[in-house]
Parts: C-alpha cells; sequence; structure tokens
C-alpha cells in the first residue's frame, strides 16, 4: 500500500508540474503560520548551538504560497546565507541547481521586512513585472534554520510569483 500511495505522489507531482498547474502543489498559508510550523518542526538541539548551526530540513514537500507586498529592493545573495542555501543544494540536489539562487529580494509581511532568496530564471521577472507595493503570491520552499550567535533565521527560497489582482 505504501509503494502504491507513493508512485500516485509521483504521478500526481509530475501532472501537476506538466499541466501547468504546478501551483496548486503549494497550499496557501499565512505567513505566521509559516513561522510557527517551522519552529515547531525544529529539534531542542538547534536552539542551543554554539557555533553557527546550519539545520536542514530538507525535505521538498514543506512549500507554501504566501502572500507579501514587493518591496523592489534587490541584493546579491552573500555570506552565511548563501553558503547556507549552496550546502542544502549540494545535500539535496544535484550540480545543475548549484548556481540557482544568486539574489534575494526585499518582501513584508504584516508590516516586517524580508529578504527572500530568488530563482535565478525569474529573477528579471520581480522588477519588470512588479512596482513597489504590490501584493504578490510567493512559492515558497522552507530549506531550513540558520542560527548565528542567538539569531534564528527560517530560510526560504521563492520558486516563482504570481501578482494579486
Amino acid at each position: 500500500m505504501k509503494l502504491l500511495l507513493a508512485v500516485f505522489s509521483l504521478f500526481s507531482s509530475v501532472a501537476l508540474s506538466q499541466s501547468g498547474d504546478w501551483q496548486y502543489s503549494y497550499p496557501r498559508m499565512e505567513f505566521t503560520d509559516l513561522i510557527t510550523l517551522c519552529e515547531n518542526s525544529m529539534g531542542e538541539e538547534a536552539l542551543t548551538c554554539e557555533t553557527t548551526c546550519l539545520n536542514f530540513y530538507g525535505l521538498m514537500d514543506l512549500k507554501y504560497e504566501v502572500e507579501f507586498t514587493y518591496k523592489g529592493a534587490s541584493s546579491e545573495l552573500t555570506g552565511t546565507k548563501k553558503r547556507y542555501i549552496d550546502d542544502w543544494i549540494n545535500v539535496y540536489l544535484d550540480d545543475r541547481y548549484k548556481d540557482m539562487f544568486q539574489h534575494e529580494i526585499l518582501f513584508s509581511n504584516d508590516s516586517v521586512d524580508y529578504r527572500i532568496a530568488v530563482q535565478e530564471p525569474t529573477f528579471p521577472y520581480y522588477s519588470d513585472e512588479l512596482k513597489n507595493g504590490d501584493s504578490v503570491y510567493l512559492y515558497l520552499l522552507y530549506v531550513g534554520t540558520l542560527i548565528k550567535e542567538d539569531v534564528l533565521e527560517h530560510v526560504f527560497v521563492a520558486n516563482d510569483f504570481i501578482k494579486v489582482e
């Protein structure tokens, strides 16, 4: 039965992505609820790291559609967060994806700003199709949690977006 369920899930995912309805595989969630879910997924040891702590979640099914406000600012993805995403790609994906996330874009949700890494092929479309203040659905994948000097950051990557009309 488990094998049958796994095969059904695989074919359903492929069918959705090939039909152009891929976004329906991302359940809509409020960002505050997603943060709570992420925090609940962390082990207790993740909260006691004495040095930079990389806690990859690694499951590709933690993907959600979340509404944000586009702020327009972007920057090159650098530093610990860049290394973290690169390490995650090295662990869970293959070399085809090694340069997939090179930029991050500023968004806000509930008056709090977040810099979220975006897939490189989609990067130019944000500034082409959106203006500062536009509402947008981001299709997020939860990568894991980065803890450095007692500062906890849940790391997400955006696979795509759709402007809220």
